[in-house]
């Protein structure tokens, strides 16, 4: 299952267990995601006057990129240590 479709509480459990992933890389980056998130209700509740650069649409790009970013870096980190323990039994 991605990052961005657990629940919340099954991500908390998978990253409370002992396994290599999903880890620190993933956390920041979906902590990244949620913070640009929070930003982009604030700017919905904003109002813009005439002219101004409305910041909503670069925040759903940054809330995504950073959400891709966790799961990429769970899926890199996974397979670096599968990789890393068929070396020592090799």
């Amino acid at each position: 299952m991605t990052v961005a479709g657990q629940p919340v509480g099954e991500f908390l459990s998978a990253l409370g267990e002992r396994t290599p992933s999903p880890g620190g890389g993933a956390v920041a980056a979906l902590s990244g995601a949620l913070g640009a998130a929070q930003l982009l209700m604030v700017a919905e509740y904003s109002a813009w006057e005439p002219g101004a650069d409305d910041p909503r649409p670069r925040l759903r790009e940054i809330s995504a990129a950073l959400t891709v970013l966790a799961q990429e870096d769970a899926d890199r980190y996974g397979e670096y240590a599968v990789a890393r323990a068929k070396r020592k039994d090799d």
